[in-house]
């Protein structure tokens, strides 16, 4: 198979899964010399405007895997020269970070450039955050260096991404980051960090064994982000019985419970399906 045929069948493959095993593109005979032609592929803008229902609008995908699977130091940099343009796709904003941790160590230093580099989307900056933390998770020889570079970062940190920073912080945890806890406490202390990604710093200390409870409230996000003020709904008239059972959920619900009958036939449908019978002792406190 030349390698037209092989990045003709990319184009043909179409819907992929979502799961993270994915299939072995080498099996169709790609090798370093096709590492141009697939970075063309992932490249074409012209492929980003195909039909949604086409199968070419999945080739990209296949190549930034099928790169990731040749393990090509040669593709980092124009990969990571997609991340503006990617950053907002679905799709590219995990994968990407996956593909980064398969090239490996090469990867490491362009990484931290983007990292660094404010021209970059916050969200390709994210992917370049995920991607050190996929490296450090597949070879972990790398993890010390890897965890130096968020610590610097955090020592001089981009004020204004947020969203960035509290993915950072949880990328952290991701690797039990115990040693970093200084330079996370200076980060919380600058207050750039959205909360709502991995939760404040108490939270932090306590998954990094630095405190076994908090000392302050759990912060309240519907006040920090204006919700209390929303409506709050009356309480049906009508005999409608999902009207009356979503009314209860909203009243009296929180993030670790129900929250609407949709999640509630959810939960009954698992029951149901469960290979044991499971006691109304244990499901009722879930709801």
């Amino acid at each position: 198979m030349t390698i037209t045929e092989r990045i003709k069948l990319l184009l043909e493959l179409g819907e992929a899964d979502r799961g993270r095993d994915w299939p072995d593109y080498l099996q169709y005979g790609f090798v370093e010399t096709d590492v141009p032609a697939l970075l063309d592929l992932v490249a074409d803008e012209a492929l980003d405007q195909a039909s949604s229902d086409s199968a070419e609008v999945w080739a990209p995908l296949h190549a930034w895997r099928t790169l990731g699977q040749l393990g090509s130091s040669d593709a980092v940099l124009s990969l990571i020269d997609q991340f503006n343009r990617l950053c907002e796709d679905d799709w590219a904003l995990p994968e990407l970070s996956t593909v980064m941790g398969m090239l490996g160590e090469p990867a490491i230093t362009p990484l931290v450039s983007c990292l660094n580099e404010p021209h970059y989307k916050e969200f390709a900056r994210v992917i370049a955050a995920d991607g050190l933390a996929e490296i450090a998770k597949r070879q972990p020889a790398c993890r010390e260096r890897i965890i130096q570079c968020y610590r610097d970062y955090m020592r001089s940190p981009d004020l204004s991404a947020h969203a960035l920073n509290g993915l950072l912080i949880g990328r952290l945890l991701d690797l039990d980051a115990k040693e970093a806890i200084d330079e996370i406490r200076l980060f919380f202390a600058k207050d750039c960090v959205d909360i709502t990604c991995a939760g404040d710093l108490e939270e932090v200390e306590i998954e990094l064994g630095f405190r076994s409870e908090r000392s302050t409230p759990k912060p309240d996000f519907a006040q920090l982000y204006g919700l209390d003020a929303l409506h709050v709904p009356e309480k049906p008239q009508s005999d409608d019985i999902l009207e009356t059972i979503d009314f209860y959920f909203m009243q009296y619900g929180h993030d670790d419970s129900i929250l609407d009958v949709s999640e509630l036939d959810g939960f009954f449908a698992a029951l149901a399906c469960a290979p044991d019978t499971i006691l109304p002792s244990h499901w009722m406190p879930a709801i």
